[in-house]
């Protein structure tokens, strides 16, 4: 059984601080959360008979990164190897999104990146996903949707960022497009 060290879901969400909290901090949410608890009570916990909430910020490049190394890494150490190369134009950013951005959005071969990004997530979606499940024992599961959620998040910052530099001040084609993610 799952423990939290906070005595209700209210309580839990007052933890978020800073941008979005007003996305959590509300009574629809707090009344879903609640009831999804009861409901996986009642499941007594049973992984495969619960609701799973899971929670991505399409704007966290950095994020997103540390997280599918760290996933990849213990279910397949080669194929984290392989995508750590693919990726390593994010390297060298402070893990700073906008600096990033900033660097290498408009730069020499960066109109490549999205086809590359695009291309890992088909990839990993169209060869890895069936080969891992079937290999990697049923806890492991979870771990898969990791991996591809974090590959998917890696897609969409990288777009949001691109047109956040590219297009004209004022425009709000940035946000658009964080709001379709």
């Amino acid at each position: 059984k799952a423990r939290s060290p906070y005595p209700s879901v209210a309580a839990a969400l007052a933890q978020i601080q800073g941008h979005g909290k007003h996305m959590w901090q509300n009574h629809q949410t707090i009344d879903l959360l609640e009831w999804i608890k009861k409901f996986n009570a009642s499941q007594e916990y049973r992984p495969d008979s619960i609701v799973y909430v899971f929670g991505i910020d399409c704007q966290q490049i950095y994020r997103s990164l540390n997280v599918l190394y760290v996933t990849l890494a213990d279910v397949d150490f080669s194929l984290c190897s392989e995508l750590k190369a693919k990726l390593s134009f994010f390297n060298g950013h402070s893990e700073d999104e906008h600096a990033y951005a900033r660097k290498t959005v408009g730069g020499i071969g960066s109109e490549n990146i999205p086809e590359i990004l695009q291309t890992i997530l088909s990839e990993f979606q169209w060869k890895h996903f069936d080969r891992l499940k079937a290999a990697l024992p049923k806890e492991k599961m979870l771990d898969i949707l990791n991996i591809e959620q974090n590959i998917e998040v890696l897609v969409n910052a990288e777009e949001y960022y691109r047109k956040m530099v590219l297009e004209p001040a004022g425009s709000n084609v940035s946000w658009n497009t964080r709001d379709q993610q």
